[in-house]
């Protein structure tokens, strides 16, 4: 589905996408970590699973240790709005929304078509 089609969809309906692009709304949680690998929020049925497929090998692990400056200059975060609205080419600029007016279907010809909800 395009953007314009996930935006139109009954579910994401009542958000504000150029809030959303701006980050305008807070969280309705923040978890409080005590460490950057604190997990005390996931449940411990899934940290206590044994680690399949984990580097056991003290070689292999120092392989992966020595290329993680690779992504040292990547990052999970979004550039600023500001940066983005600059950029009209950037994949991260959100086009203006131009909403039609709703109807009286609950669901939006994407969900239809692709079986979402089934």
């Amino acid at each position: 589905p395009t953007h314009t089609q996930i935006q139109r969809h009954a579910f994401f309906r009542s958000l504000d996408f150029k809030k959303v692009l701006t980050r305008g709304y807070e969280p309705s949680f923040k978890p409080q970590l005590q460490a950057s690998d604190d997990t005390t929020n996931f449940d411990a049925t899934f940290t206590s699973e044994p680690l399949e497929g984990s580097l056991h090998d003290p070689a292999e692990l120092a392989n992966v240790e020595a290329s993680s400056d690779l992504f040292s200059s990547w990052t999970t975060c979004r550039p600023s709005a500001d940066a983005a609205d600059s950029q009209p080419n950037n994949p991260m600029h959100a086009p203006p929304l131009n909403r039609p007016a709703r109807s009286d279907s609950q669901h939006s010809d994407w969900s239809a078509a692709s079986g979402a909800g089934r």
